[in-house]
């Protein structure tokens, strides 16, 4: 009995020591910032909403995911020594969008981040040109099930915000139609046209495919 008494005492200072830590460090000012991101980017807005409210640490979290609909999370964390490291998770990138002669991320929900790609770096993407997509996920999707062309692909132009055209290294470009591209990639990758010599490849009426040499 004794023993139990002396072990609860122990866990009871152990965690008012806990306690009170964590006061002190909660009101300890903030002389640093350290921004980890999942990325290794920074984006300038939320650099700023960082920024703006380093002093009031616990409205960080819900202004970024407010504010910023690429931000998946933010954990946050104030070390003794005044230092906060504040870990950010973006949403993920599924592709670039060049826009105004830069490349901006694409995320998964049709967002992009105002951080700007250098051209090195937007090759591991598939780039989007003209209107921001809002569905570039899923067209990105529809190409992953035929890698050859995918292969070929220099970049994808949303026209008019209802469909796309696909801009080939080589030059050619083949217009996909507004609905149902995935059929469209389909009767690409049977006729095997990608082996034969054309400029244009016209497949917007569906069940049609219109070849300009």
């Amino acid at each position: 009995m004794k023993i139990k008494f002396i072990a609860l005492f122990i866990t009871t200072l152990i965690i008012l020591a806990y306690i009170a830590v964590r006061f002190l460090i909660t009101d300890m000012p903030v002389n640093k910032i350290q921004i980890i991101t999942n990325t290794g980017q920074i984006d300038k807005n939320l650099h700023a909403i960082i920024a703006e409210n380093s002093q009031n640490l616990h409205k960080i979290t819900a202004l970024l995911q407010e504010n910023l609909p690429y931000i998946d999370n933010a954990i946050i964390r104030k070390l003794p020594n005044g230092t906060v490291i504040i870990r950010v998770y973006y949403k993920t990138i599924v592709a670039a969008w060049k826009n105004q002669g830069f490349f901006f991320p694409l995320l998964e929900n049709g967002e992009h981040m105002m951080t700007r790609l250098s051209q090195k770096e937007s090759e591991n993407y598939l780039v989007f040109v003209g209107s921001k997509p809002e569905n570039a996920k899923h067209i990105i999707e529809i190409l992953e099930s035929y890698p050859r062309l995918r292969g070929q692909i220099s970049s994808i132009e949303y026209i008019e915000r209802r469909r796309f055209n696909l801009n080939l290294l080589d030059g050619r470009v083949i217009m996909l139609p507004e609905k149902d591209e995935a059929n469209a990639v389909r009767q690409i990758r049977e006729s095997g046209i990608l082996s034969k010599t054309f400029m244009e490849l016209d497949l917007r009426n569906q069940g049609r495919m219109l070849v300009t040499k």
